[in-house]
């Protein structure tokens, strides 16, 4: 017969685990390498198949490039989201002093 202390510390013992994958699952998911290549995978998928005539002539496809330049841009965007308060300040900053570098 097991002990209730050692039922308690397995079910501890199991929610610490379980609790730590979770945080890895979530670091991963919001690591911006990783939601980068997924977005490149979807878009590759998604692309498979359809080749349009510009692609057949040139060789390049505009289409996927576009898509993963805003790929690009908006996890580029969100990770300087955090930092907009300071490049507010920053660039109030700089506002306030164009006036007297153009009077020079």
């Amino acid at each position: 017969m097991i002990n209730d202390a050692v039922k308690v510390a397995k079910i501890n013992a199991r929610s610490m685990r379980e609790s730590k994958q979770m945080d890895l699952i979530k670091s991963l998911a919001t690591n911006p390498v990783v939601e980068l290549l997924v977005g490149i995978a979807a878009i590759t998928y998604l692309n498979k198949g359809s080749q349009s005539w510009l692609e057949s002539i040139s060789g390049i496809d505009l289409a996927a490039g576009s898509e993963y330049a805003g790929l690009i841009a908006i996890i580029g965007l969100q990770q300087l989201a955090p930092l907009a308060p300071a490049i507010a300040q920053g660039s109030g900053g700089l506002a306030k002093m164009l006036p007297a570098v153009l009077a020079l």
